[in-house]
């Protein structure tokens, strides 16, 4: 028995050591050097200038990165912030395969299960990005991990523990709330059992983790350029910590509240499982769950419990996963899923390492069966290096990939030096936000968040950075931004990400952004051409980048965005008669966002007013390929071939066929 121990120990260390290094080597040799997307630009920027990223605030997360900006290797911002993915994400599968190796006792199993998860893509992903789930995921491990302790030994130690890093956990993600009740139904037994003193020493623990909050306060009160909490009051504190600018039960503004998009999610959170954990990880998880249910009741309930919890989170949160930007937020919250599916996952592996031993145990006798069924136990360690393989391609291309960086230096350097850029939505805003403030080479210009413009304390904020700028109140009337323009017009050049319908003026195509025109200046059009096609020659194209080899989702955004300039610049010059100029941006828009219609249909008009019905017609094909009910190409189809191929036969049966689908589309008026 002691020679059994002393060799589980050894294997156990050995296994803790595989873990450690091979997680440690892959996660640093991919760990990027500039901006990914999402949200990681706004936390770079806030940690640049030590300012309050979006709500919560994540105050843990920009107290450590502005200690790794300013302490760790050298290298870019990000590369230096990014320690605080991969560092989390070792110490994650470290504590995940000390909490499997309790349960269960096995270390290939632990080792199995743990590199499985380690080596799935979005764990990969964000252990190597900036972004705060890495950290996250750290927080959920080690509070299970502790809680198991506690509810196996008994040991006070471990419940103040766990109690500490809940609270801390609290100042950096809420996610961790849907842990509760698993942890609940893991330590009701034993904490039945401790005193009242001791109950009220983790309530205090647990206060204490809330310690970082303190960040917030202090960091307001130094009116950082990036603010999302504004000035130090106990209402914006906690509409900071609540999000209530997003809606504190709701994971955003956009959620989609049908069924069906409920379900849909649930949908995708499968199709995300069986591709990063391929069929054989959905096998083992479920006879994991047998297994537990059999053997272990306890962690049976806590497993079922968080996993079913975390797929609900999904459900209730109903992204709208109809384009790649709302499937990488998605992507993120399957990550807790993953983390706590490696608990039955090994667990499966025993079911079978247990069936191997008796089948070849009754044959070869119990030595000769374990062993044999050990090394058919190996033979499974392909899932994790075969993920690591495939996956490993995917990220270390992201290392020194440059196409969010070189997205906001299109963006900053569209604008002149002396000008206000107003931008609004998270992709072109946060990428923009991170460049800005890191590198300083824009600093004649004042990047405006435009979203913000309504808040009084950022219209302050403003006047104080820039003195010149005039804003005599908040701007949340079409009125009061026309006044905003044309006042401010007369001392900087105006700039937007996005155009806006006004009254007096008017909003210019202008490269990747629009400039304002005041209702005093004369627009002109050749000029306007003229400084489009000069901007589009000085961008980055972003297909030269990681994304000609794979689209990660988030970076796919930026396809989408420079194809729709590259559709309102096409726009402006074929409303202005510059047909040649506009077919290669037309071309362009086609190869970067080949699923909008709008370039093919814009297209196949050029061609018509050419006369060249064939290529007319092969883009109109096109599109009712993609959407045979598009009222726009079937129209378009019945002129081109009534004015530019003179076939009256075909133009009356295309044009009835157009009629015929306007018809079906339209609702009938006692349905309205």
């Amino acid at each position: 028995m002691v020679i059994y121990k002393e060799k589980l120990k050894r294997s156990f260390i050995f296994g803790l050591v595989i873990v450690g290094l091979a997680a440690s080597f892959v996660y640093f040799s991919h760990q990027v050097t500039t901006v990914y997307g999402g949200d990681a630009g706004d936390f770079l920027a806030s940690i640049a200038v030590s300012g309050i990223p979006h709500p919560p605030g994540y105050p843990l997360y920009t107290s450590l990165g502005i200690l790794a900006a300013k302490y760790t290797s050298p290298g870019t911002l990000a590369f230096r912030v990014a320690y605080l993915s991969s560092i989390p994400s070792i110490l994650a599968l470290i504590f995940l395969y000390l909490l499997i190796f309790k349960v269960i006792g096995k270390v290939m199993a632990s080792v199995i299960a743990v590199m499985t998860v380690a080596f799935s893509y979005p764990f990969f992903l964000y252990s190597s990005v900036v972004e705060v789930f890495a950290l996250n995921n750290l927080f959920l491990v080690v509070i299970a991990y502790f809680s198991y302790l506690f509810s196996e030994s008994g040991q006070r130690r471990y419940l103040f523990l766990a109690a500490f890093l809940f609270g801390l956990s609290l100042t950096h993600h809420q996610i961790v709330l849907f842990l509760v009740p698993g942890l609940f139904l893991l330590i009701a037994g034993k904490i039945k059992r401790i005193s009242p003193k001791s109950r009220l020493k983790a309530g205090i623990l647990l206060f204490l983790g809330l310690f970082p909050y303190l960040y917030v306060l202090v960091a307001s009160g130094k009116n950082p350029p990036v603010n999302w909490m504004g000035p130090n009051s106990l209402v914006n504190f906690l509409k900071l910590i609540l999000r209530s600018t997003y809606g504190t039960f709701t994971a955003g503004k956009f959620i989609e509240s049908h069924i069906w998009s409920r379900l849909l999610n649930i949908l995708a959170l499968a199709d995300f499982f069986y591709e990063d954990f391929t069929f054989w990880g959905i096998l083992f998880s479920l006879l994991g769950f047998i297994y537990l249910y059999l053997n272990n009741k306890k962690i049976f309930r806590f497993s079922c419990t968080v996993i079913v919890l975390y797929i609900f989170f999904l459900f209730y949160a109903s992204f709208p996963l109809t384009e790649n930007f709302m499937l990488a937020t998605f992507e993120r919250f399957v990550l807790p899923v993953y983390l706590f599916l490696a608990i039955p996952m090994a667990c499966g592996f025993i079911y079978l390492e247990n069936f191997l031993r008796h089948f070849w145990g009754r044959m070869l006798g119990r030595d000769k069966g374990v062993r044999i069924a050990e090394l058919t136990l190996m033979i499974f360690l392909v899932i994790p290096l075969s993920l690591a393989y495939k996956n490993s391609r995917k990220i270390l291309i992201l290392k020194n990939d440059r196409t969010a960086e070189n997205f906001a230096y299109d963006i900053l350097s569209s604008a002149d030096k002396k000008s206000l850029l107003l931008i609004a939505s998270d992709t072109p805003l946060f990428d923009s936000q991170y460049l800005y403030y890191s590198s300083k080479l824009f600093t004649n210009l004042t990047l405006i968040h435009f979203y913000k413009l309504y808040l009084p304390f950022y219209i302050e904020q403003l006047k104080r950075d820039v003195p010149e700028l005039q804003i005599p109140r908040a701007i949340d009337t079409p009125e009061s931004l026309e006044q905003f323009l044309e006042k401010n017009s007369q001392e900087f050049s105006i700039y937007s990400k996005q155009s806006f319908v006004l009254s007096r003026g008017t909003f210019l195509p202008w490269g990747l952004v629009y400039r304002y025109l005041p209702p005093n200046e004369t627009e002109n059009p050749a000029e306007v051409v003229r400084i489009n096609e000069e901007l589009w020659d000085k961008y980055h194209d972003p297909r030269t980048g990681s994304l000609s080899s794979y689209q990660h989702l988030y970076l796919s955004d930026i396809l989408k965005l420079y194809g729709v300039a590259h559709l309102e610049t096409a726009n402006y010059e074929l409303e202005s008669g510059f047909y040649d100029l506009a077919i290669p941006h037309l071309r362009s828009s086609q190869q970067l966002i080949p699923q909008d219609p709008d370039s093919y249909l814009l297209l196949a008009q050029v061609h018509m007013k050419r006369k060249e019905c064939t290529k007319a017609s092969e883009e109109i094909d096109i599109t009712l390929k993609e959407d045979n009910n598009n009222l726009i190409a079937l129209f378009l189809r019945y002129q081109n071939y009534q004015s530019c191929f003179k076939d009256e036969k075909k133009a009356a049966e295309y044009f009835d066929a157009y009629l015929k689908t306007k018809k079906e589309q339209e609702t009938p008026l006692e349905k309205l």
